[in-house]
């Protein structure tokens, strides 16, 4: 996946404009670097945080007596997968972004 494409995706998951996941993914859409390193990470735990979730909704605790989700186990199972792919490949641009801003210093 693409810088660009993966933009495009992040701000399918974004909680608006105020959530890392919308900066990064505006930013990557735009073919650009994020300039903070700070603000690609805290992303990443966003989509973590979301992984999160959406296995507990998964696989919700015994304590819970009720169920409510408006989600088939398949649909989840796809949204994780998706999720932690998305997850992954910002992981990659945190990588290569930054290693190559170290080295141009």
């Amino acid at each position: 996946m693409n810088r660009i494409e993966t933009g495009a995706r992040l701000l399918q998951w974004s909680g608006g404009v105020s959530d890392p996941i919308f900066q990064v993914g505006c930013s990557y859409l735009s073919g650009q670097v994020v300039p903070d390193r700070t603000v690609v990470e805290l992303a990443v735990q966003n989509l973590i945080a979301e992984i999160t979730m959406q296995l507990d909704l998964l696989d919700p605790p015994p304590i819970t007596t009720c169920r409510i989700v408006w989600y088939t186990d398949e649909e989840l199972e796809d949204n994780i997968g998706y999720l932690v792919h998305l997850t992954d490949t910002v992981q990659q641009f945190i990588k290569s972004d930054y290693r190559k801003a170290k080295v141009m210093k």
